[in-house]
């Protein structure tokens, strides 16, 4: 289990970005509206069904930069057949005294539904002063994000 708002190594972020891109069905939950109080514990055991028969790999809690809780979380399930069942099963499900809402993740949209950031084609990755540089098809500036070896 991984702490809440721990960071992720640098192989997992690129393994998501490179599995992003594919258009296929996603393994991919978002949950919103959930208690800035819930822990990912909660999350992911709510997230696992009403009978525990969803089989979910992980939670991760949304944090902002003060580590508080943004009310929202990504699931994700071992299969989208199990992802689009929790979207249809615990949808307009109560989980600690708040109705939350369950979609299909949309990573790489805007909050209006259109494509925003979504890489495709080559990227590179390096580690520079315990920061990781990410270059996108070797266009626009170098994106810098924390990383933690963890």
């Amino acid at each position: 289990p991984r702490e809440v708002g721990a960071q992720k190594p640098v192989d997992e972020m690129l393994r998501n970005l490179a599995d992003g891109g594919d258009g296929g069905a996603s393994c991919k939950v978002y949950v919103g509206n959930i208690s800035w109080d819930a822990a990912w514990q909660e999350v992911k055991d709510h997230m696992r069904g009403v009978g525990a028969d969803l089989d979910v790999l992980h939670a991760d809690i949304m944090m902002d930069a003060s580590g508080r809780s943004k009310g929202c979380a990504i699931v994700e399930y071992s299969s989208a057949e199990h992802a689009q069942r929790a979207i249809n099963e615990l949808n307009n499900t109560e989980l600690m005294g708040r109705l939350i809402f369950v979609r299909e993740d949309r990573e790489g949209e805007d909050f209006l539904g259109r494509k925003s950031f979504a890489p495709q084609g080559a990227f590179n990755v390096a580690v520079r002063g315990g920061r990781a540089v990410l270059r996108v098809n070797g266009h626009g500036k170098a994106r810098m994000h924390p990383y933690k070896r963890g």
